[in-house]
């Protein structure tokens, strides 16, 4: 299901913008590519805009149909977008587009641009966050009735890109180490730490820590995840070391972008006995990386 922003009263100040700058000479018969160019959700809606002027073939015309040449927007390595996230605005509505045509009434939509009556049509596309990365296209089907009752189309290429996004979330209290194990010899964090991913690609998680006695003894363990058949675990027991290591990763499946995906974990220190008494700081750090990003 498409979720959508209402951008209806956005309409007269895209005006103005389209007046101002949109000077891209128009005639029936090609309006070029319509070019939205890289859009990146980080984890929230996205609404892009473009405007144009579309010449009419008969002044007295009250309405054009629109339709999209496929149901999806299509990407080359298979991923698809709903071909309701692209609309068109008027003065009045908006209107979701499809694979079949609607009706657009546009006489309260005209202008004289260049001594030449057009209808002024806002062209929206709505990216959400599970929206896969990728190159996808689409034809926009425009059709005017002329004085003769025929049917003249203009087909306008649609064009976009969606682009790789990740998020993460750590929580600081793991930081707190004074558990005592005796039986391991270990010092172990108090309050699991937690890592919450969320993408819409593949990626791979990476820590290190600085150069420090504390950092020289510390270890990172596995205690789970959320979703064992994304996430895979590199090691489950990690030394921490300055160079950075892989620590887990997620190859993301159809309906898993945007999920939540939980990594558990614990710090020790090892020996802890050899430590001078005082108050450390724990420096880990996690890097988290696009994998395999090249769309």
């Amino acid at each position: 299901m498409i979720k959508r922003i209402k951008i209806i009263g956005s309409f007269i100040f895209c005006f103005i913008i389209f007046i101002s700058f949109f000077s891209l000479s128009l005639s029936a018969q090609n309006l070029g590519v319509m070019d939205f160019r890289s859009i990146k959700s980080n984890g929230e809606n996205q609404v892009k805009m473009i405007n144009i002027a579309l010449p009419l073939i008969d002044e007295n015309i009250e309405k054009v149909n629109v339709r999209l040449n496929n149901e999806f927007f299509i990407e080359s390595n298979g991923g698809k977008i709903d071909s309701e996230s692209l609309s068109i605005i008027t003065t009045k509505k908006e209107y979701l587009l499809k694979n079949k045509n609607i009706e657009i009434p546009i006489r309260d939509n005209l202008i004289n641009h260049n001594n030449e009556l057009k209808t002024l049509l806002q062209i929206a596309i709505l990216i959400n966050p599970e929206d896969p990365p990728g190159s996808y296209q689409n034809e926009l089907i425009i059709s005017q009735k002329n004085a003769k009752g025929e049917f003249v189309e203009i087909e306008i290429p649609v064009e976009f890109k969606v682009e790789p996004w990740i998020k993460m979330f750590i929580n600081t209290d793991f930081y707190e180490i004074s558990q005592t194990d005796f039986d391991n010899n270990n010092l172990e964090s108090i309050i699991p730490g937690q890592i919450e991913i969320r993408s819409n690609c593949p990626w791979k998680l990476f820590v290190n820590g600085d150069q420090s006695e504390i950092i020289s003894k510390g270890k990172l363990n596995l205690i789970g995840n959320s979703d064992e058949e994304i996430i895979e675990i590199n090691q489950e027991e990690l030394k921490i070391t300055e160079e950075k290591i892989l620590f887990a990763s997620a190859n993301l499946r159809k309906n898993d972008h945007n999920k939540r995906l939980i990594i558990f974990f614990k710090m020790d220190i090892e020996e802890f006995q050899k430590v001078k008494a005082g108050r450390y700081k724990f420096p880990v750090y996690f890097q988290l990386e696009i994998f395999n990003g090249n769309f």
